[in-house]
């Protein structure tokens, strides 16, 4: 797809598509494309979406390979792709966004999405269990938390499988929450592996927003909230499981 001003797909292709899906046709979508196109209900069809993005030169033998299972998925999706064309939903990140809903000012906004940052599946299945923090509260001198978890090749294939954590910074910043620390492994069937991440003021605070003070951190006293997978909603009214918080002082 390329440089057109309007963000759907043409009606003669998304009609023929349901069309053909109308007639029991099972239908493999590839999205090869630079930005997100509305796809007006085609996902809705599909028996699978793989989005390529812009693949080059060897990005036809990559989809064949993992379409025909020589090769497992294991991408996430890296932007939040909307379902709607009102500028809201097409202009806000993830980090403005809470489910299917955009924050704005604290105002929630209808924002209905195809698939969310973050998102995305393989031919196994993963399982995470036991998410523990070092600490729960943290001062400028005991200022590090380690955040553990387990993770489970709960399925049927070996498969790679990209471990995300979110923070949720307390105080008026506008973000609901900022992807901090990630890492990718590599799972056979049945196997586990614990995962942890180190955090520090340096990744949960936000640069001070003033002219002169050069590019400096500060983390503001009160809760953090983290979050483990994508679709995790994590805050006061959800700890436990795969949402976890912690107190910072400083």
């Amino acid at each position: 797809m390329g440089n057109k001003d309007p963000f759907e797909l043409p009606s003669g292709l998304t009609d023929y598509v349901k069309e053909l899906a109308s007639t029991g046709t099972k239908i493999i979508l590839i999205l090869a494309e630079g930005r997100p196109r509305l796809l007006n209900g085609v996902a809705d069809v599909a028996s699978a979406i793989v989005y390529a993005g812009l693949p080059c030169e060897m990005g036809g033998e990559a989809i064949s390979e993992v379409l025909f299972g020589k090769e497992n998925f294991s991408g996430k999706m890296a932007l939040t792709y909307p379902k709607t064309d009102d500028d809201l939903n097409m202009a806000t990140p993830y980090y403005g966004r809470r489910g299917d809903m955009c924050v704005v000012d604290g105002v929630e906004s209808s924002c209905p999405v195809e698939w969310q940052f973050g998102e995305g599946l393989s031919y196994t299945t993963f399982d995470y269990s036991n998410m523990q923090l070092s600490t729960t509260s943290l001062t400028p001198g005991a200022d590090q938390v380690t955040v553990s978890v387990t993770v489970t090749n709960s399925g049927a294939m070996k498969g790679k499988e990209a471990v995300l954590l979110f923070v949720s910074a307390p105080g008026l910043l506008p973000e609901t929450k900022l992807l901090k620390k990630y890492t990718k492994i590599e799972l056979d069937v049945g196997q586990s592996v614990d995962v942890s991440f180190t955090l520090t003021p340096d990744d949960f605070g936000a640069y001070v927003n003033e002219i002169g003070d050069g590019l400096r951190k500060e983390a503001s006293s009160g809760t953090y909230f983290i979050g483990l997978k994508f679709d995790t909603i994590c805050g006061p009214d959800s700890i436990g499981g795969l949402c976890q918080s912690f107190e910072w002082s400083n």
